[in-house]
């Protein structure tokens, strides 16, 4: 999981940690901090900030996926996505993924609004 915001790690590890509970999945998380581009997203370079963010891989070799894990980071994965084999996750995308299988479910069942 890649995150610019260090006092975020702390909830985004343990809610990760519960929803394995919760679904009785056996996966494992490493938080990486990629400090810097928050500051250079807020003066509103944006390409910079991307592109740091894109640098930050290099340590998650090996990996079988990467979480782009706060909704200010999602503007990376594109370019992300084209320097590493990793399958790249953001939380939007995570989100809507959700919802659409929520919604299928209770079409399934019967139970939609």
């Amino acid at each position: 999981m890649i995150h610019t915001f260090a006092p975020a790690d702390a909830g985004m590890v343990a809610e990760f940690e519960a929803l394995s509970v919760d679904r009785e999945t056996r996966g494992t998380l490493e938080s990486f901090l990629c400090d810097g581009p928050l500051a250079v997203k807020r003066n509103g370079d944006v390409a910079t900030h991307d592109r740091r963010i894109a640098e930050c891989d290099a340590p998650l070799k090996g990996y079988d996926a990467i979480l782009l894990a706060q909704f200010s980071v999602t503007s990376a994965a594109e370019l992300l996505r084209g320097r590493t084999d990793i399958t790249v996750l953001t939380s939007p995308e995570s989100a809507i993924d959700e919802m659409r299988r929520r919604s299928e479910t209770d079409r399934v069942l019967g139970t939609a609004c």
